[in-house]
């Protein structure tokens, strides 16, 4: 990866729901003590909204409004495979059901 621990990472093309979204998850995360990062880049390929490093595993959390659910699964097949997935609409309510 190549992003720092905990820092907020966007950008304006990326849309505000799809921002406000990616905030409220790292949110969520920092409450939860749970270690984080924005855009994070993986050596075997692609880049995750967000990647939250749990005890014993990684969750990346992907933020979508208008793509299909074929386009979100082609941009995260170079992911590592230990990585599970979380796919979230833009706009969603954060709750601890969608972030467990």
């Amino acid at each position: 990866m190549n992003r720092k621990e905990g820092v907020i990472k966007f950008s304006t093309g990326e849309g505000y729901e799809h921002f406000k979204t990616k905030c409220e998850i790292c949110w969520w995360l920092k409450k939860n003590k749970i270690p984080f990062y924005c855009e994070a880049i993986f050596e075997t390929g692609g880049r995750a909204d967000v990647l939250a490093d749990y005890d014993k595993y990684g969750v990346a959390y992907e933020i979508h409004n208008t793509e299909t659910k074929e386009r979100m699964i082609k941009k995260t097949e170079t992911y590592p495979s230990e990585i599970s997935l979380v796919f979230i609409k833009a706009g969603s309510e954060i709750t601890d059901e969608i972030m467990n």
